[in-house]
C-alpha cells in the first residue's frame, strides 16, 4: 500500500464527513439478513385528500425558524417559510403564493418566527412553547430531539409521509427504532438543494476530447470505472514546472473523489435488521475494492491533489461571502478541477462565473447491476421538527396541505424556473437533476452523531472514524477489531435509547 496515497485518501474521508455519508443504504452482504432502505422515486401515487375545517379560522400555524443569515458571511440564509412582499423573485413570489393558498382554505396565517433548536429547548423546559415547529439545521435539531421534546412525524394524524411532497427517499433513513422525529419535506428545498452530486467542466473535458457522462447516464454506464477514466485523462502540468499544486489541472477534486467513491456506490457502515436494530457492516469487499481502484487509478497518477491546495493563497478574495464560496469558485471556476462535488446551494454561484460552461451528473453507481444512485444529504441542511405540546390534529391538517403547496407552488419556482431554467443550461442536465431528486437519503450516524457516545460519553460517528482510519492506515482488519465492540455497543445504547423516548404528550 502506497502509504501517501492511503493518506491522502483518509483526509479525504475525514474532510468531507457531511458530504460523504458514509452509511448509504447499500446491498452488501452483511453478518445478518438485512432490509434494504430503498429509495424511493418520487411519484405520487394517490391522489391526496385534505380535511375540511373551519376550525382553525383566524390562527396562526408558527414555525420557528433559525436565523435568516442576515450577515452574509453566514451559510444558513432562505426565505421558504414566509416572505413578506412581493419582489417578483420566482421563489419569493411562490411561499407567498402557497402561504395564501392555506389562508384561503383553513384561515391561518404561516408565520416565521426568529429563533431555532436552542429556543425551542428553552421553550420547552420553561412550559412557554407557542410555536408549532422547528426549522433549524438538522444536526443541530437532534439533542431536542433526544431530549424528548419532539413529536413522531408517523404518529401525526393526517399527514402521508409516502407522498411525493414529503420527500419519499428520505425518509426511510430518517426513521429510528420507528420514530420520525426530525424530517425533511418540501416546505423547503433543502432536501434537493444540499443533497451533493457530480458537476464536470465541459471546457476542460473538450480541451482533452473527453466524452461528457451524460450518454453513460443514458445507457446505465455511469460507473466509478468511467469516472476514473474522465479523472485519469483530464490533468496537466499547466506551469511545466513538474509540481502538481494550485496553479494546475486535475481530473477530480479531493472531494469528489472521496464523494463519488463511498457515496454514491452505496457503501454501507450499517445495515438494518429485520427487527429494526442495526448491525455494522464495515468491513467489507465492496469497501476495499473500491478504495483499492481509487488507491491504484487515482492517488498513483495524480489525478487529483496529493495535498490539500490552497486556491486562496496570495489572492484577494474580498468580492466573496467567505472564504468557502471562494474556494469552490475559484478552484472549479478557474479550470483546475474537471469533476468536482456541488449542490444545489452552490450552482448559483458557479453559474454567475463568466465563460464557465458545466453540467451535472449523478454520483456514479459501483457498476451496472447496481440499482439505485444515491446522493447523501450534508447534516447541516435545515430540517423541521414538530413540538411534542402542539394541537396534533392542528399540525397534521395544516402541514400536510402546506406541503403539498409547496410541491405545487415553490418547488417549480426552485427546480424549474431558478434551477434548471437558469443554472443549467443542458436540457441533459435536467435528466441528471431529477434523478439527483429522486434518489436522496440522510445517514443517521451522521447526523446524530452528537449524540452517539463512546465510552467517554463523548459524542461521535462510529462508521466514519472507523472507515477514516482503514483507510488512512490500509490495514483494513486491525481497525475493524480496534473498534468493532465499541462501534456496535455505541449503535446499540443509542438505538435503545431513541426507542425509549416517549414522544406522548
Amino acid at each position: 500500500m502506497n502509504k501517501i496515497s492511503a493518506r491522502i485518501i483518509a483526509l479525504l474521508l475525514c474532510a468531507s464527513t457531511s458530504a460523504v455519508v458514509f452509511s448509504a443504504c447499500a446491498k452488501d452482504d452483511g453478518p445478518k439478513k438485512t432490509v434494504d432502505p430503498t429509495v424511493t422515486k418520487e411519484n405520487n401515487t394517490k391522489e391526496p385528500t385534505f380535511e375540511d375545517t373551519s376550525e382553525y379560522d383566524g390562527q396562526k400555524f408558527t414555525i420557528l425558524q433559525a436565523h435568516d443569515g442576515s450577515n452574509k458571511a453566514e451559510n444558513f440564509h432562505d426565505t421558504y417559510i414566509a416572505c413578506e412582499e412581493r419582489t417578483g423573485e420566482p421563489i419569493n413570489d411562490a411561499v407567498i403564493d402557497r402561504n395564501e393558498k392555506v389562508f384561503e382554505k383553513y384561515g391561518v396565517t404561516i408565520e416565521k418566527r426568529q429563533g431555532g433548536a436552542g429556543d425551542a429547548a428553552t421553550a420547552a423546559k420553561s412550559g412557554t412553547v407557542d410555536f408549532e415547529m422547528v426549522y433549524d439545521w438538522g444536526i443541530r435539531q437532534t439533542t431536542n430531539a433526544m431530549d424528548g421534546y419532539y413529536y413522531d412525524f408517523q404518529q401525526i394524524p393526517y399527514i402521508d409521509l409516502t407522498q411525493s411532497y414529503w420527500a419519499p427517499s428520505a425518509q426511510e433513513t430518517l426513521k429510528i427504532a420507528d420514530k420520525t422525529l426530525i424530517t425533511t419535506c418540501d416546505i423547503s428545498m433543502n432536501r434537493i438543494g444540499y443533497a451533493y452530486f457530480v458537476i464536470f467542466n465541459k471546457g476542460i473535458l473538450d480541451q482533452f476530447k473527453v466524452e461528457y457522462p451524460y450518454s453513460y447516464i443514458e445507457n446505465n454506464t455511469w460507473t466509478v470505472d468511467n469516472y476514473l477514466a474522465i479523472a485519469q485523462q483530464c490533468k496537466s502540468d499547466v506551469n511545466g514546472d513538474t509540481v502538481m499544486d494550485e496553479e494546475d489541472m486535475f481530473g477530480a477534486s479531493p472531494s469528489i473523489s472521496g464523494l463519488a467513491g463511498w457515496a454514491g456506490c452505496g457503501v454501507n457502515g450499517l445495515v438494518k435488521n429485520e427487527d429494526g436494530t442495526y448491525s455494522l457492516n464495515v468491513y467489507t469487499d465492496l469497501l476495499r475494492n473500491i478504495y483499492e481502484k481509487y488507491n491504484e487509478d487515482l492517488a498513483t497518477n495524480q489525478a487529483y491533489p496529493h495535498e490539500n491546495l490552497d486556491f486562496l493563497n496570495g489572492r484577494d478574495w474580498s468580492q466573496y461571502d467567505n472564504q468557502w464560496q471562494a474556494n469552490r469558485v475559484i478552484s472549479f471556476g478557474e479550470n483546475h478541477f474537471a469533476l468536482d462535488s456541488t449542490t444545489m446551494q452552490y450552482i448559483s454561484e458557479l453559474s454567475a462565473v463568466k465563460g464557465l460552461n458545466y453540467g451535472i451528473a449523478p454520483n456514479p453507481k459501483i457498476n451496472e447491476d447496481q440499482e439505485h444512485y444515491y446522493h447523501s444529504i450534508d447534516t447541516c441542511a435545515p430540517m423541521f421538527a414538530v413540538m411534542k405540546n402542539a394541537d396534533m390534529d392542528k399540525v397534521g391538517i395544516i402541514l400536510e396541505y402546506l406541503t403539498y403547496q409547496s410541491e405545487q407552488y415553490l418547488l417549480p419556482a426552485y427546480y424549474e424556473k431558478t434551477i434548471k431554467t437558469n443554472q443549467l443550461w443542458d436540457d441533459r442536465d435536467a435528466v441528471s437533476a431529477d434523478i439527483i431528486r429522486d434518489n436522496v437519503y440522510y445517514s443517521w450516524t451522521g447526523l446524530y452523531y452528537l449524540n452517539i457516545k463512546n465510552a467517554e460519553d463523548d459524542g461521535w460517528d462510529p462508521i466514519g472514524t472507523m472507515l477514516g482510519e482503514m483507510c488512512a492506515s490500509g490495514n483494513f482488519a486491525s481497525v475493524y477489531k480496534k473498534y468493532a465492540d465499541a462501534a456496535q455497543t455505541s449503535i446499540d445504547k443509542f438505538y435503545d435509547k431513541v426507542l425509549e423516548i416517549d414522544v406522548n404528550k
